[in-house]
């Protein structure tokens, strides 16, 4: 690509009087940075708005000449992306020995140009700026938190560098902010801001900036915040600084948490969350039990972070912060469900897991965040259901390389089967001796109405192991086979039906043949039997 830009350009850099000139495209506001940490110089463009400017096309060049350089070397860039209403810097290489002899750091003065085939436009350079690197690390935490109709995205300075930009009288000038979403398929910035569009403000020791933004709890809800990225510069005299921060940091000021306990069972397929509601969670359980058809939203986001990336999960379910309830996440997708095993495979890995549970009532949106304070993948991969008119069994899949697993082999447990549609109600308890050194376990009992009801009508169906009232292991349905003695039947006829249809169509066939092929024939006697002898 560059030598492309260079052969466009060789046609005007050996006869520049051909060039048009392009007078007042940028404001004398315009600097220039000299980064001696990276060998470059960057010219950063303050545009005048100058609507006769826009015929500069993509490809361009701009030469910068230093007072330092007295002319022995002009550093040069070319660049094949440049936009007059977008591009607000242009960065070039200072890193020859001429560079370096003579010192371009320490420069006072500098002169730019951008060319194009045909066009030159000067730039009007107000001031140069050194940029110094002792101000690294400043950063020592920075987060998002958002209100119902604002966020503020926070930057907390550490001491040594706080000590240095207060007694130095430091400014906080050009930021560049931007908040990172991922949609259904791909990675977007939804929300970019400068200093310009925002305001910003000390706050104790940090940096704080306040976007106004009525649908901000609505951003948050449809979208899965990604990162927050955060490039801060300040300035002392002619000497600047880069504050960089890259943040996947969330808080909501909603509700305030319902769980004092929230215990997630990761499996290959679902996951399954389980907490001991707080005082605050049996307040919201009694108000969702009497809020009926006002409710206009309700549902939960997962998000499962590791260090380089975070997944997200939906659930439909409806939480009712009551003792015991689950919260299914499963998946339709296969994005979803290559996601959903990648967090199992590895869930050592994961640094933090929090839900986000969206409320609307009546119009008004509430936001409760709740952290998960244990999780697990649990003594079994979940559990299969089979079952006829008579009689219903349980398959416990039992998964050896749990790491987590709190049950003991040989001992006595109380099994409840629990369904789910709007409120979830336990179904059947039995007691069970269970025994992991087998991977599969067995275990029958009859069939009942209620039992029977729950299969057919529930949108969730769960398995709770417990011991001495302790949850120790819930698991997950992962199939349901019908073996109904009646269905069977049906079958066995059907078959039967079949059989007996092609030994028609043979002894037709027969038939015909005989008729139009004159050929010697034994004849023979077809006998049909009974339907009750027919095997």
């Amino acid at each position: 690509m560059l030598n492309l830009i260079f052969v466009l350009f060789h046609g005007f850099t050996t006869e520049i009087d051909t060039l048009t000139e392009i007078k007042d495209c940028y404001s004398e506001l315009s600097q220039i940075i000299l980064k001696e940490g990276q060998k470059q110089i960057c010219v950063q463009l303050i545009s005048a708005s100058n609507s006769n400017c826009k015929i500069l096309p993509k490809g361009v060049k701009v030469s910068i000449e230093l007072d330092n350089l007295n002319g022995f070397y002009v550093p040069t860039g070319y660049f094949s992306d440049f936009d007059y209403s977008s591009t607000i810097e242009l960065c070039v290489s200072c890193s020859t020995q001429a560079c370096i002899d003579h010192i371009f750091f320490e420069s006072k003065t500098a002169t730019a140009v951008i060319e194009s085939y045909g066009f030159t436009t000067p730039v009007a350079i107000g001031v140069v700026m050194r940029e110094q690197s002792n101000l690294v690390n400043c950063i020592k935490q920075s987060y998002i938190k958002v209100f119902t109709a604002q966020i503020k995205l926070i930057a907390e300075i550490n001491d040594y560098c706080w000590q240095i930009l207060t007694q130095n009288n430091y400014q906080l000038l050009n930021n560049t902010i931007s908040i990172r979403f991922q949609g259904q398929v791909q990675v977007q910035t939804i929300y970019t801001s400068t200093s310009t569009h925002i305001a910003h403000a000390v706050v104790g020791q940090s940096f704080e900036f306040s976007v106004d933004e009525p649908s901000a709890f609505q951003i948050f809800d449809n979208y899965n915040f990604i990162e927050l990225e955060m490039k801060l510069c300040v300035q002392q005299s002619l000497t600047i600084s880069y504050l960089e921060t890259q943040s996947n940091k969330l808080e909501i000021d909603g509700l305030d948490p319902g769980y004092s306990q929230l215990r997630l069972r990761i499996n290959t397929n679902s996951m399954q969350l389980q907490g001991v509601p707080s005082s605050n969670g049996i307040i919201y359980a009694q108000m969702i039990s009497t809020i009926g058809d006002q409710l206009d939203v309700f549902h939960i986001k997962l998000q499962i972070q590791f260090e380089e990336n975070a997944y997200f999960f939906e659930s439909s379910d409806l939480q009712t912060y009551k003792d015991g309830q689950t919260q299914s996440f499963s998946c339709i997708t296969e994005l979803c469900k290559t996601n959903m095993l990648y967090v199992y495979n590895n869930i050592g890995k994961i640094t933090s897991a929090s839900t986000i549970t969206t409320i609307k009532i009546t119009g008004v949106m509430y936001m409760v965040t709740e952290t998960v304070t244990s999780l697990y993948e649990g003594c079994y991969k979940g559990f299969h259901l089979s079952y006829n008119a008579k009689y219903i069994w349980f398959e416990l899949l039992v998964n050896s390389a749990s790491t987590t697993c709190s049950i003991t082999t040989n001992q006595l447990y109380s099994l409840t089967l629990a369904s789910k549609n709007t409120t979830q109600s336990n179904i059947t308890q039995l007691t069970q001796v269970l025994n992991l050194s087998m991977e599969l376990i067995n275990i029958s009992f009859v069939m009942t109405k209620d039992i029977l009801e729950m299969i057919q009508h529930s949108t969730s169906t769960s398995l709770f192991i417990t011991q001495d009232k302790i949850t120790v292991d819930f698991l997950s349905l992962l199939k349901v086979v019908n073996r109904n003695i009646d269905s069977f039947y049906t079958q066995q006829f059907i078959a039967l039906g079949i059989s007996m249809g092609a030994s028609l169509i043979i002894s037709i066939a027969y038939y015909v043949i005989k008729l139009h092929v004159q050929i010697p024939v034994k004849k023979t006697k077809i006998i049909l039997k009974d339907f009750d002898e027919i095997e």
